[in-house]
C-alpha cells in the first residue's frame, strides 16, 4: 500500500515539473519572438526579414543583439565601416609613400 502512495506522489511531482517546464519553454519562445520583433522594428526590416530573424532566433536560441552583447562587438555594419575606413587610410599611406620615392627617382 505505501508503494502506491509513493508512486502517486512521484507521478504528481513529475506532472507538476512537466507543466512548469512546458510553461517556461512557452515563455522563452514568446520572449524570443518579442525580442526579434523589437530588433527588426528598430533596424527597419521588412516582414519577411523579421520572420527570417525570428526563425533564426528560435532555431539558435539566441538573438543577434544578445550575441553581439555577449561577444562585446558592435553591429556587423559598423564593423564593415571600420574595416573600409582602415583600408582607405592604408591606401592613402601607400600613396604618400610612393610620392617621395617618385620624387627621389626624378619622376612625377
Amino acid at each position: 500500500m505505501p508503494w502506491r502512495q509513493v508512486v502517486r506522489v512521484a507521478l504528481a511531482a513529475g506532472e507538476a515539473l512537466g507543466k512548469g517546464f512546458a510553461r517556461a519553454v512557452q515563455q522563452e519562445l514568446k520572449a524570443t519572438k518579442q525580442a526579434a520583433a523589437t530588433q527588426s522594428s528598430r533596424a527597419g526590416h521588412s516582414n519577411s526579414e523579421a520572420k527570417t530573424n525570428l526563425a533564426a532566433n528560435a532555431r539558435l536560441g539566441i538573438s543577434l543583439d544578445e550575441s553581439l552583447q555577449i561577444l562585446n562587438v558592435k553591429e556587423p555594419l559598423e564593423e564593415k565601416l571600420v574595416y573600409r575606413a582602415k583600408e582607405r587610410i592604408d591606401e592613402e599611406l601607400m600613396r604618400r609613400e610612393e610620392t617621395p620615392q617618385k620624387k627621389e627617382n626624378g619622376t612625377n
